[in-house]
């Protein structure tokens, strides 16, 4: 029997929506006990629908799921809170976040950890208390992390020596950090990052600036090379709006 015929109810965030038929809607959710899955739900386009209002992103839900078929579907919902107010760079910051789950992680495997990253990294970016950029370095090294991409920030992989401080790295995927001698750094497209910025990675106290911009490109580098280069639509809307880059 398939593990979705008797589910109960699972805490979940809706990552994206499309119309199906003429009064449905297919549903992307992260859902913590299955992981990311698409569901049928069923009449919520129709006029009067008490789910409409809450099949949305960036509301916590508890759902039941049935069906044995790629497509499940959404049975009962109900919104456990308020809709995260989240407006300007945060709230394309957070769709940054559901695309990226979409695109990353493998369907019907559950993250729960991961799954409580989401949620706390909801939480922040609707209080407004850290920087955006931070909080986004934050899920993406947890989600690295879950899919077996940890990164290794404590030696050089080709030395075997402590990373240092003052020296310069490129940060190889498939191994990790190596350092940068001479014009070493003009024979790679891996980005260079310094010793500074990958302590700072690895104890997450990434307060300085230049250690955010350098992380930055590490990440990016990264994400492109595990999605297969996957142009963001996110990132693209945010750039056309606010002119910079997320």
């Amino acid at each position: 029997m398939s593990r979705y015929s008797q589910t109960g109810l699972t805490p979940a965030w809706v990552l994206h929506s499309r119309p199906y038929s003429n009064t449905s809607l297919l549903v992307d959710l992260f859902t913590l006990n299955f992981g990311r899955i698409t569901c049928v739900a069923r009449g919520v386009r129709k006029k009067g629908s008490r789910l409409a209002a809450i099949v949305q992103p960036f509301i916590p839900l508890v759902t039941s799921i049935s069906g044995r078929g790629a497509v499940k579907t959404l049975g009962k919902c109900e919104a456990v809170d308020r809709y995260q107010a989240l407006q300007g760079e945060r709230l394309y910051s957070a769709y940054y976040l559901n695309e990226l789950i979409l695109k990353a992680l493998p369907v019907s495997e559950p993250h729960d950890q991961l799954f409580a990253v989401y949620a706390d990294i909801l939480g922040e970016l609707t209080t407004g208390k850290e920087q955006t950029e931070l909080l986004l370095r934050k899920f993406e090294l947890h989600l690295l992390s879950e899919l077996g991409y940890g990164l290794q920030l404590d030696y050089d992989v080709k030395s075997g020596e402590p990373i240092q401080v003052s020296k310069q790295y490129r940060y190889e995927h498939a191994t990790g950090a190596i350092e940068v001698t001479g014009s070493d750094h003009l024979q790679h497209s891996i980005p260079v990052v310094s010793g500074e910025c990958l302590l700072a990675l690895k104890d997450f106290r990434l307060t300085e600036k230049p250690h955010l911009a350098e992380a930055k490109k590490l990440m990016r580098y990264l994400i492109n090379h595990l999605l297969g280069g996957y142009h963001f639509k996110s990132r693209e809307f945010f750039t056309n709006r606010y002119q910079r880059k997320i």
